[in-house]
């Protein structure tokens, strides 16, 4: 092959081997003696992908909840169990009083 041009086609990210080409025709792998790097050189120039962040988790059934629970609230108020106590006893009194 003294002479002669060939082309070497090789996979940038493994370096190990390469495939020996003369005119457009396959002559066979060349097996490198010595792999000083197992990628191409120009190879570190590209960054590395970016990871996209986890994403929030986002509990839509809780928020709703947590929503009608707030509405549910603001309709109804405060239940006062000593209020209510007092209208059973006013509601008794009067009952009474109706009575005599």
């Amino acid at each position: 092959m003294a002479g002669r041009q060939i082309e070497l086609r090789f996979d940038p990210f493994d370096l190990a081997t390469a495939e020996v080409w003369q005119e457009g025709k396959f002559l066979g792998h060349a097996q490198v003696q010595t792999l000083q790097r197992a990628r191409h050189l120009s190879l570190d120039r590209i960054p590395p992908p970016i990871e996209e962040a986890p994403r929030e988790h986002v509990d839509f059934l809780a928020a709703l909840r947590a929503e009608h629970q707030a509405q549910l609230a603001q309709e109804l108020g405060t239940i006062s169990f000593a209020q209510a106590l007092r209208q059973a006893e006013d509601s008794k009194d009067e009952q009474q009083a109706r009575e005599e």
